[in-house]
């Protein structure tokens, strides 16, 4: 997969709600997710949050197989 190619992933915010095809570019999301800075956004609730260590663990997972 080319770095530039958006990579897309389903989410639940922390208030239950699934979130569906949050989109970034796989170096975006490797990028921010090295710096923390990755913050996701409920469409639902209209909240936004800091994915925790295992959803940020999962991500990463499945960056790799991409």
């Amino acid at each position: 997969m080319n770095s530039e190619e958006k990579v897309s992933f389903d989410s639940v915010c922390p208030a239950g709600h699934k979130v569906e095809k949050l989109e970034f570019s796989k170096e975006e999301l490797s990028s921010m997710l090295a710096d923390g800075s990755l913050r996701l956004w409920c469409f639902t609730c209209y909240e936004d949050w800091q994915p925790n260590e295992e959803e940020k663990r999962r991500i990463k997972d499945w960056l790799e197989t991409q």
